[in-house]
């Protein structure tokens, strides 16, 4: 299991989310816990689906963060960091589990 760190009101995020959160554009406002815990959610959610298919870890990471920093055309041409910024993590969220139920989320 990875490694968690503890964040805003006491949520839990990923060691290797924290690292890319603060190098991608996410805009550094402070989320809230439900936020938080959507957001790492998804996070999760889309890196073991990614492992799954690359078992070397370091692609399935860098898959990962691309996925999140890029736009998406599922998504209305957001990536997926810019709908976490505008505080709709949750529709994320149910985003990356109906995307990974029809294994579509590339």
């Amino acid at each position: 299991m990875q490694e968690r760190r503890a964040i805003e009101n006491e949520k839990t995020l990923p060691d290797d989310l924290l690292t890319w959160r603060e190098e991608a554009s996410y805009d550094g406002t402070k989320m809230d816990g439900e936020t938080a815990e959507a957001f790492a959610k998804s996070w999760i959610a889309v890196r073991n689906f990614f492992d799954e298919q690359y078992p070397d870890g370091n692609t399935a990471l860098l898959k990962t963060a691309a996925w999140f920093s890029e736009s998406n055309p599922m998504l209305g041409d957001v990536a997926p960091i810019t709908m976490v910024n505008l505080n709709r993590a949750h529709e994320l969220w149910h985003f990356v589990l109906d995307a990974i139920a029809a294994n579509s989320i590339t």
